[in-house]
């Protein structure tokens, strides 16, 4: 994912709620730190990892 044509974004759902977060930090601080690992203990939390491409690159994709 070196290609500056790509960007990788993690985001963190909450299953119950359907809240999201952008990294862990921000999860983090909403919850507090124990009810955030007691979400982890409890596999409330789910971590997704996108990978976006630009137009141009999604376009030529398609064509071949």
């Amino acid at each position: 994912l070196n290609n500056t044509n790509t960007f990788l974004k993690m985001t963190i759902i909450h299953k119950e709620t359907g809240k999201t977060f952008k990294n862990r930090k921000e999860a983090k601080l909403y919850y507090g730190a124990a009810y955030y690992n007691k979400l982890l203990r409890d596999k409330k939390l789910i971590f997704t990892n996108y990978i976006a491409f630009n137009e141009e690159l999604h376009n030529n994709n398609q064509r071949n």
